[in-house]
């Protein structure tokens, strides 16, 4: 193999590397159960968050008992294997039956590429990977080029964890005051704003927002928090 790291050290490496993790399982939070296919797509959503693409379920398969590309130790080792969501693939064309001004027809079609990237975590037949004198929890072998795709998930973690904090009432204030903590330096490590475009902030600071202001299944609570968090809403006071 050609690496190996520390489970909080997880992230995306070179394309076409294997990577082998030891202390996964210490480290793992509590909601995640202990079952192969669970942990898997934990691993597979820390690389998608560092990559900047969506990974998702593919195939579950096991390695022979007579590994190829692999060391002896990979016998009957058990992978679960994920695809770049941004996957090509072909549809058979038809014509559509919904009237042209509605949705379908309005939207921008998402692009595809005929990406072949793939995410697979390997989990060892016995408790862990006996390698020489070491041993390990999983195996990750990574395989994705760098393409167009979604744009919401090229926007750094950092970014997005600085929105989730400083949420703001409007998509415009929310970018303004983000390329703004951006300038004075307040988000370590970033200043390229290429992929900070509208569609891209918009779709965090939704999530974000929505979790904020429709907090509550009552309407009249989610009304009040919505008045109250945004700037063009005064409130006065008047005493008799």
């Amino acid at each position: 193999m050609h690496q190996n790291a520390k489970a909080n050290c997880i992230r995306a490496i070179e394309s076409g590397k294997k990577l082998l993790i030891s202390d996964l399982y210490s480290q793992l939070p509590a909601k995640i159960p202990i079952e192969r296919k669970s942990v898997a797509q934990y691993v597979v959503d820390r690389f998608s968050e560092a990559e900047g693409f969506h990974f998702v379920f593919h195939a579950e398969y096991e390695i022979s008992q007579q590994p190829r590309a692999y060391p002896s130790a990979f016998a009957k080792a058990r992978i679960f294997n994920f695809r770049c969501s941004q996957r090509w693939r072909v549809r058979p064309e038809s014509d559509s039956t919904i009237p042209y001004g509605r949705t379908r027809n309005r939207r921008v079609r998402k692009k595809k590429f005929q990406c072949e990237g793939s995410i697979s975590v390997i989990f060892p037949t016995s408790r862990r990977f006996n390698i020489g004198e070491d041993s390990y929890d999983i195996a990750v072998e990574f395989i994705h080029k760098m393409h167009e795709g979604c744009e919401q998930y090229g926007v750094p973690i950092k970014v997005r964890e600085w929105i989730k904090k400083n949420p703001r009432t409007t998509l415009e204030a929310q970018r303004r005051e983000l390329f703004l903590a951006m300038e004075r330096g307040e988000i370590e490590g970033i200043s390229e704003k290429k992929y900070l475009t509208s569609t891209a902030v918009h779709y965090w600071w939704r999530k974000t927002y929505a979790q904020t202001v429709y907090a509550s299944e009552d309407p009249w609570i989610n009304a009040e928090n919505m008045l109250k968090n945004h700037h063009a809403v005064c409130v006065s006071f008047s005493f008799h």
